[in-house]
């Protein structure tokens, strides 16, 4: 019963009766934080002693709710929406091969964001995982700059059927070339959050020209992009966010940044 229930919640995440049958069951079976902290948050309205009480719920709990999962996620976040599973988890890419049937089990929109490969041998690894199982997956460059094209055109196969994607690069490592590899492997992508690697341009010429924005609903890329770019992709795509930032360019011949 558990079993076809979730995979009834998979199909219809926000049908709330059948959460809440979830909810009753997970109390029949011992998971009462888990079961309570559902109930109260599928009321329409809660007194200010349920808020209090959901509050008590997670903070106290929320770690034991992750199950078997626990081990391989390092921070994540409810899914606000389908109260009870997990929107956002972070895990390290060794974390996320040994853990990955547990990790995907967290939730129905669960988007995961991977941190930086240690070695080759973990991307490749990495790409024997069902990938484009999850709902979504993220790959943000912070410091380092591990968003090469080696690991995009290594990983692409294995991301056909992601519905939610954000690819954070920078353009010291990752050109058009790792994007066009994968472009093909992004069909029936929903979300798409991108900050283009080198010639952020050709990265963009890439996306206009390839099957992808036929199931694109949403798409955030930074407000630099050019006039012509954001009207070609206001009318193909539904909704448009353009965060503001600046845009940091990467000088080959120094290797150093510059604004």
């Amino acid at each position: 019963m558990t079993t076809e229930m979730l995979q009834a919640i998979w199909k219809n995440p926000d049908d709330r009766t059948l959460l809440a049958v979830y909810a009753d069951w997970l109390g029949s079976t011992g998971e009462t934080t888990r079961s309570e902290y559902m109930q109260l948050r599928l009321l329409d309205a809660m007194t200010q002693a349920q808020q209090q009480r959901m509050t008590s719920l997670r903070v106290r709990h929320r770690g034991s709710w992750l199950g078997q999962a626990r081990p391989f996620v390092w921070t994540w976040e409810e899914d606000w929406a389908v109260p009870g599973f997990i929107a956002r988890a972070q895990c390290s890419m060794g974390k996320l091969i040994k853990g990955f049937e547990l990790v995907r089990a967290l939730g129905p929109r669960l988007l995961v964001h991977v941190t930086q490969p240690n070695a080759k041998q973990e991307v490749v690894a990495f790409a024997k995982q069902p990938i484009g199982t999850l709902y979504g997956l993220g790959f943000r460059e912070n410091d380092a700059d591990w968003v090469t094209d080696a690991l995009l055109t290594t990983l692409a196969p294995s991301m056909r059927g992601l519905r939610a994607l954000e690819l954070i690069a920078a353009e010291a490592r990752a050109t058009e070339a790792g994007w066009t590899a994968l472009l093909p492997h992004l069909e029936g992508l929903e979300h798409l959050v991108l900050n283009p690697g080198w010639d952020p341009e050709a990265w963009f010429a890439a996306l206009l020209d390839s099957s992808v924005l036929r199931t694109l609903q949403t798409i955030s890329v930074p407000d630099w992009v050019d006039k012509p770019t954001q009207a070609r992709l206001e009318k193909a795509v539904k909704k448009v966010t353009y965060r503001p930032e600046r845009r940091l360019q990467f000088n080959r011949d120094t290797g150093q940044y510059f604004y």
